[in-house]
């Protein structure tokens, strides 16, 4: 029985920084035919997709809205596609990822 390992990657944004070359680059490790991979951006802001197009192809790349730590129509909304995605493993990057997710 082969089944795909489901890994969620949780940021903040896909801004100028080392975790998101990190992440982009990891994103390209992975044999797509073992493992299903998806990046989980926290914060729509100018600037902060610098890295989204250095992703792999096959990755799903789910963008969020969050206005602050106390948002939680968007929390919920996160919560809700966790759950939806039966993710194996989640991986979270930085301070408001790391508490959010």
């Amino acid at each position: 029985m082969n089944r795909h390992l489901r890994i969620a990657f949780i940021l903040n944004d896909f801004g100028v920084g080392g975790v998101q070359r990190l992440t982009a680059g990891l994103s390209k490790s992975f044999d797509i035919k073992n493992a299903e991979i998806t990046l989980i951006t926290l914060f729509k802001r100018e600037g902060s997709f610098f890295f989204q197009k250095e992703v792999a192809s096959s990755v799903a790349i789910e963008n969020f809205d969050f206005k602050g730590l106390f948002d939680i129509q968007n929390f919920f909304k996160l919560v809700r596609f966790i759950r939806r995605g039966r993710f194996d493993v989640a991986v979270t990057q930085l301070t408001f990822a790391d508490t959010v997710g």
